[in-house]
């Protein structure tokens, strides 16, 4: 897999945003476990709180992917429209982790984060994304799921 990666370069500013963008999951795993306070009413909120932002941005990517792609069967799903009604889920999935019992919301992110890289796959392997973008997604996702079961492991308190 590291050869496909190699061929295709990534834009320097989609690296440093996307792994900028990992850092509140880790320091925030951190701050619900510690049971620091930061000034944070809620950490595990505030972390739920912006995985659902997170999930919501990449239900958006693929929005944005298919709205600007107009070959036939530019989705990875027979119907466009299907792949666009799909697309908010993440959107969706990000709420619910908000709405629910903290333990509860926590597990539904990472269920949410790995259905969209599983997404993200597919999306490149039709050709809808370029492939770099899984050199930034499955490493990224990594990180977010690693923080995210570390929150689980060492229970919410």
């Amino acid at each position: 897999m590291r050869g496909v990666f190699a061929r295709h370069s990534m834009p320097s500013g989609a690296c440093w945003l996307g792994y900028s963008g990992a850092i509140p999951f880790v320091l925030l795993a951190f701050l619900v476990v510690g049971e620091w306070d930061m000034g944070f009413s809620d950490p595990s909120f505030a972390l739920r709180g912006y995985g659902a932002v997170i999930l919501s941005f990449l239900g958006g990517i693929q929005w944005g992917l298919l709205i600007q792609n107009e070959r036939p069967h530019s989705s990875i799903f027979k119907d466009k429209n299907v792949g666009l009604g799909l697309s908010v889920i993440p959107s969706l999935i990000g709420w619910m982790g908000l709405l629910i019992e903290p333990m509860w919301g926590v597990c539904t992110l990472v269920f949410g984060f790995v259905i969209i890289l599983f997404i993200d796959l597919r999306t490149v392997s039709v050709g809808l994304a370029p492939k770099w973008y899984l050199a930034l997604r499955i490493p990224l996702t990594g990180i977010v799921v690693v923080s995210l079961i570390f929150v689980l492991v060492a229970g919410i308190k």
